[in-house]
């Protein structure tokens, strides 16, 4: 059971980092919508920099219609996700953004 468990967590963590590397590409080539979606994909399977990265394309209407509140519980979600980068972007913006 323990073998299966960590084959499905490598192989979700390594689905997730492909994924993210595409949304990285689409956003280098102008296709904010399309990496917005990658990003959404990757932060679902457990990637925090992705979650980060997506609050911040909810945060400044990349992709996405711009709202703070989606931004917000994804800094969150990445925050606690351990992504340093999560936790200050909550802190800055929680106050901000009134949740």
């Amino acid at each position: 059971m323990k073998t299966i468990l960590l084959v499905v967590i490598l192989f979700t963590s390594n689905v997730s980092a492909d994924v993210f590397s595409d949304a990285n590409q689409a956003y280098k080539n102008g296709d904010y919508k399309k990496a917005s979606e990658l990003m959404e994909k990757a932060c679902n399977t457990g990637h925090m920099r992705a979650c980060w990265d997506l609050g911040l394309f909810y945060s400044n209407g990349r992709g996405v219609n711009r709202d703070e509140k989606k931004a917000l519980s994804l800094y969150k979600k990445a925050c606690d996700g351990g992504f340093e980068n999560g936790c200050t972007s909550y802190d800055i913006y929680k106050d901000l953004y009134h949740q």
